[in-house]
C-alpha cells in the first residue's frame, strides 16, 4: 500500500488500464478488441479498439479482424514506448492468460514487435487492496471483485460486463458494448484507485465476531479463527435470509 500512496504526488504519469479480448475457450492467444487506458492526473482517456479503426477505414471487422488489430496494437505500442517512465494501474493483469503478456504476445504474432515493461512500472491493484485488507473484506460477488468494490463506493458501473459477457459481445458483434465496458472498467480501477490514494475508500466492514476475537487473541490466532467464524456468520446470515421469506 506504501507503494501505491507514494505515487500521490505525480499523478498525471500515473495510468489506469484494462482491455477486452475474444474468448479464452476459441483462442490460445485470442484477439485484442479494446484497450482502453486513463490518465489519473488529468482524467484523459484513450480508446484502441478494433471498432474506431473500423470505422475509420470503412473495413469490414470480420474480414479484416487481423488487420484492424495489428494496427490497433501498433499505435499501442507507440504510445507504451512514449510513457515508459510511467506507472500503469491494472486489474489483475498478470499473466500470459489475461495480462500484459498476453497483449504482448500478440504483437510479437501480428507486428513481430517486442517490448517489455518493468514489474516496477505496474501495479495490481486488486492484489495490492487483498494484501492490504484481506480477502473478506474486499468482496467478490457474482461479477467479480472490481464490479461489487465499484458498487459499495457509489461509483457507476453503468455498461459493466463480466469478461465472459464481453468476449460474447464480440463474437456477437455487439461490439458497441464489448467497447464500453472497457471504458467503464478502466473508469471504475481509475475511481477506485483515487479513493484508495486520499484514504476515501470504502471496503465490507468486519463482522461483530471478527472485531471481538481481534480484541482478545493474538494475529496469528485471528488470522485462523476469525476467519472461519466469520466465514460461517456469512452463511447462517444467507440461511436466515432464504428461510424468512417462506415465514
Amino acid at each position: 500500500m506504501e507503494e501505491i500512496l507514494k505515487l500521490r504526488n505525480n499523478l498525471n504519469k500515473i495510468f489506469a488500464i484494462h482491455y477486452s479480448c475474444a474468448s479464452f475457450d476459441e483462442n490460445i492467444n485470442p484477439h485484442i478488441f479494446s484497450i482502453a487506458i486513463r490518465n489519473i492526473g488529468s482524467g484523459e482517456e484513450l480508446d484502441f479498439c478494433v471498432q474506431t479503426y473500423a470505422d475509420k477505414s470503412k473495413l469490414n471487422i470480420t474480414e479484416k479482424y487481423d488487420e484492424l488489430e495489428k494496427e490497433l496494437l501498433k499505435d499501442f505500442l507507440l504510445f507504451m514506448k512514449k510513457h515508459n517512465a510511467s506507472t500503469f494501474i491494472h486489474w489483475n493483469m498478470r499473466n500470459s492468460k489475461f495480462g500484459f503478456q498476453a497483449i504482448f504476445e500478440r504483437l510479437k504474432i501480428l507486428q513481430n514487435s517486442h517490448i517489455e515493461i518493468p514489474e516496477f512500472n505496474k501495479i495490481d491493484l486488486a492484489k495490492t487492496l487483498i494484501e492490504t485488507y484481506g480477502d473478506l473484506r474486499i468482496p467478490h460477488g457474482k461479477k467479480g471483485r472490481l464490479f461489487e468494490l465499484a458498487t459499495l463506493n457509489n461509483i457507476t458501473t453503468r455498461d459493466f460486463l463480466e469478461g465472459v459477457e464481453e468476449a460474447e459481445a464480440i463474437k456477437c458483434q455487439n461490439y458497441a458494448k464489448a467497447r464500453n465496458s472497457t471504458l467503464r472498467k478502466t473508469t471504475c480501477i481509475a475511481d477506485i484507485f483515487a479513493k484508495t490514494i486520499h484514504r476515501e475508500l470504502e471496503i465490507k466492514k468486519e463482522s461483530w465476531v471478527f472485531q471481538k476475537i481481534k480484541k482478545y487473541f493474538p494475529l496469528a490466532i485471528l488470522i485462523s479463527i476469525a476467519t472461519l467464524l466469520d466465514k460461517i456468520l456469512n452463511i447462517l446470515n444467507k440461511i436466515y435470509s432464504f428461510i424468512k421469506e417462506f415465514f
